[in-house]
């Protein structure tokens, strides 16, 4: 993230960059090769939030630092992992179906509630979402 920040940077220092945070992850069986059984487990914390935590927490960190004037930052560090999670904390098995990879819907979501209201937010988009073409893939 740091190489890549900072190769943008420095190739377009004019550039508006948001480093997106880690999205939340549920524990697989297949993730484990001794289990034996398979199932997806939606709750969290699981054994995989202290790890995204503490590398959501250092990028933040780093991109928070000023650069030049004091309100001059590498980039913003947005999180939206809060659109997969439900009122228990768990993962949303319609948003997630994997516990790993947003669903279309998932995306959909992430783009309507997270992404578009922050990037409008930041000046990076000045249409809202519903000005966009739709494109056919």
């Amino acid at each position: 993230i740091e190489a890549v920040v900072t190769e943008l940077r420095k190739t377009m220092p004019s550039s508006k960059i948001v480093v997106l945070a880690n999205l939340p992850r549920g524990e697989r069986s297949w993730d484990t090769p001794d289990s034996k059984e398979r199932y997806i487990q939606f709750s969290q914390p699981s054994i995989y939030t202290s790890p995204l935590n503490q590398v959501n927490s250092q990028v933040n960190r780093w991109l928070s630092e000023p650069v030049g004037q004091p309100t001059e930052h590498l980039a913003t560090f947005l999180d939206c992992s809060g659109v997969f999670l439900q009122d228990d904390r768990s993962i949303s098995e319609s948003l997630m179906p994997d516990a790993l990879h947003p669903s279309a819907q998932g995306y959909e979501r992430m783009l309507g509630e997270c992404l578009w209201p922050s990037l409008t937010r930041l000046h990076i988009v000045q249409r809202p979402p519903g000005a966009c073409a739709k494109t056919e893939i």
